[in-house]
């Protein structure tokens, strides 16, 4: 294989695509959509958690001691008031952000009835929960009271130790997940373009030119790579805007405050999904150089996206038995090793035998799904209006074509 004419199949081809406007925009407004959308939920998300003015309490129960002379471990002020109507009034009137009325059968029926003049925010709801833990427990030593107010951090633990989730690293395993879905509808997108960068040359009629110059290996080698770039660029992007997203997101959601990436699942995911990318490029080109026109390849290009989109529809087998027999094939398996490993390392340790399995078996059937696409190509660039048959690629595979 001559790699200097790989060379420059890869730079004309990669320079055609990212040079298209829907590519641009795609690859330019889709990070832009991301930061601004980030931006947005975490100011509202601020928003939600900050009170600005007082909170009226009505005990109608007699159940907390005085509102105004007891301290309490918020920020937020909390104002008594003599009944309902007055606590109406003022939240009508703007003097309080939200009022809060305990039932007269409190101490059985525990209900209270909560005003606000919009939205409840959060702030107020959760500000009220430590308010009144802290004045239920007047009379206890302070230490015991602060201990009453906290809230509880529960922590959820593998039985090998070896995962957990609370309330606090929740982002560890929801973000990275978010992540590699995008990772693979990129793949699954840009792949698609491999269809096109096939069809395109033989409807073109270009064939009888490049055949006396270039090989198939060398041709199909160069475009794959092509559109393999291509979809790295547009990843590069995507996580260039995913990187301001969470520093922006992580000023104004106290969720995110703590949230520290998870490297090794993030490599992990590059690993699995390189291959990946190469694999569904490879088939999606051999479909292309199979067929005759570009619906016609495209209708068998579904029998490779959605065999990789196994996991998302089977997404309750893999989540509620991760080590499962159904996860374990799902793993092994080229197009639904990828998803299926994001899937299951949120929840569970996946064996090092499996993981390493599936990392050779994906690299084998990258380099497969290329040499395929070399040889269908090879078979069928010379017959114009003629799709191959099922026993011309076989023979082709084979190495049987003439």
């Amino acid at each position: 294989m001559r790699l200097r004419l790989v060379w420059v199949v890869l730079k004309s081809e990669y320079l055609r695509r990212v040079k298209r406007r829907g590519y641009l925009l795609s690859a330019l407004l889709v990070p832009l959509i991301i930061i601004v959308g980030v931006a947005i939920a975490g100011f509202l998300g601020a928003s939600a958690e900050t009170v600005t003015k007082p909170i009226a309490v009505v005990d109608q129960a007699g159940a907390l001691s005085s509102a105004e002379n007891l301290p309490n471990p918020n920020d937020v002020q909390f104002v008594a008031y003599p009944d309902e109507e007055a606590a109406i009034a003022a939240v009508n009137d703007g003097t309080v952000d939200a009022a809060f009325v305990l039932a007269p059968d409190y101490a059985t029926t525990r209900k209270v009835t909560a005003y606000s003049a919009g939205d409840l925010q959060r702030g107020a709801q959760d500000g009220f929960r430590r308010y009144m833990r802290w004045n239920l427990a007047a009379g206890l030593p302070e230490d015991l009271r602060a201990r009453a107010s906290d809230e509880m951090d529960l922590v959820a633990r593998s039985l090998d130790g070896t995962r957990e989730m609370s309330e606090s690293t929740w982002p560890n395993v929801v973000i990275p997940f978010i992540a590699a879905m995008l990772f693979f509808i990129t793949v699954i997108g840009s792949a698609s373009d491999a269809v096109r960068a096939v069809v395109d040359e033989k409807e073109s009629r270009t064939m009888e030119i490049l055949v006396t110059s270039i090989s198939p290996n060398e041709l199909m080698g160069g475009k794959i790579l092509a559109l393999f770039a291509v979809g790295m660029t547009q990843m590069a992007a995507w996580g260039v805007a995913a990187a301001v997203a969470l520093i922006v997101a992580k000023m104004n959601i106290p969720e995110l405050s703590h949230f520290q990436m998870n490297w090794s699942f993030l490599i992990l995911v590059l690993a699995m999904f390189l291959p990946a990318y190469m694999i569904t490029a490879g088939l999606l080109a051999a479909a292309g150089a199979a067929t005759t026109e570009l619906r016609e390849a495209q209708q068998l290009a579904t029998f490779v996206t959605l065999p990789s989109m196994l996991p998302a529809i089977l997404s309750f087998v893999i989540l509620t038995n991760p080590n499962g027999l159904a996860s374990t094939i799902m793993t092994l398996f080229p197009l639904t090793a990828p998803l299926t490993v994001s899937m299951r390392w949120a929840f569970t340790s996946i064996p090092i035998w499996q993981l390493v399995a599936s990392f050779v078996i994906l690299v084998a059937s990258a380099v497969g799904s290329i040499l395929l696409a070399a040889r269908v190509f090879q078979a069928g660039m010379l017959r114009f209006g003629q799709r191959l048959s099922w026993q011309e690629i076989r023979q082709a595979v084979q190495g049987g074509s003439r």
